[in-house]
């Protein structure tokens, strides 16, 4: 990981504590849990906190450039090509790393006491309980204080639930989801249940995107350019080529260090998406 990462973090407000997990100055108590992350292929919205190289997952925060949706934090299964929502703020991204490793440890030991009490995490005997009656599975973070409000769409039972920005994959809100939504944001039983009558954006199309991106580029829709970047179809040299042009458009100081530092952990790699 690198400095431009540390400084975008800070730029955009989150708590040295994340940066501090990333850059493996706090680390997590369990071995899975790798950072600095290592390079799998990630995709320029994620800024990845751990990887867990077994599948390979990040997880991390994700941010939409050019779009109305707020930063949250996600799981990405690079096997499965799918992103989820799994904390909505810092403090509950905190738990559910601080969940991951009482129920890989079998409870509550001093490593994971001391990891708590470096990012802040006070209430570790409610969240023991919670994990001997549901474990890790997110379903069952309702019961713990860092979720009580403000629910990530994994830990829902029921639409109504669900106040985010995450896209649904439900057809039948009156939100048109897709229009800001990136093909790893949605699920493949949405994918093979997509009403014939709703029409697919052009970057959710499966296919190479070069040429939809530099189409959306010229017309400075830099919503699109920006959601064609981070959906399939791409090679890790294409994208950065990609971003750096896009950000030489864009003109914005705080998405340009995005850019330093994903082409910075991108180059030279290789692989697709």
């Amino acid at each position: 990981m690198n400095q431009h990462y540390e400084e975008l973090l800070a730029r955009l407000g989150y708590p040295q504590s994340l940066v501090d997990c990333m850059m493996a100055r706090i680390p997590h108590p369990l071995v899975a849990f790798n950072s600095p992350p290592h390079w799998y292929g990630c995709l320029p919205a994620l800024i990845p906190i751990w990887d867990i190289g077994s599948g390979p997952t990040y997880l991390g925060l994700l941010k939409h450039w050019f779009t109305d949706r707020p930063p949250t934090f996600v799981r990405m299964y690079l096997d499965l090509g799918t992103i989820i929502e799994i904390a909505r703020t810092p403090e509950q991204f905190f738990a559910y790393a601080v969940i991951a490793a009482i129920v890989g440890q079998d409870g509550v030991q001093p490593a994971t006491e001391r990891f708590a009490a470096a990012l802040g995490v006070t209430n570790l005997t409610e969240i023991d309980n919670a994990t001997l009656n549901t474990g890790d599975d997110p379903k069952g973070f309702s019961a713990i204080s860092q979720f009580r409000d403000a629910l990530p769409l994994a830990c829902i039972t029921a639409s109504n639930q669900y106040d985010g920005a995450f896209p649904t994959g439900n057809f039948d809100s009156t939100s048109q989801w897709w229009l800001d939504a990136c093909s790893f944001e949605i699920s493949r039983e949405t994918e093979a249940a997509w009403p014939t009558s709703v029409p697919k954006p052009e970057w959710l199309v499966p296919g190479k995107k070069v040429d939809v991106f530099d189409k959306f580029l010229v017309q400075g829709d830099f919503h699109a350019a920006w959601l064609t970047l981070n959906s399939t179809g791409w090679s890790t040299v294409e994208a950065v080529d990609a971003i750096q042009r896009l950000a030489n458009k864009a003109n914005d100081s705080v998405f340009t260090l995005l850019t330093s530092a994903w082409t910075n952990f991108a180059n030279g790699r290789g692989g697709n998406y």
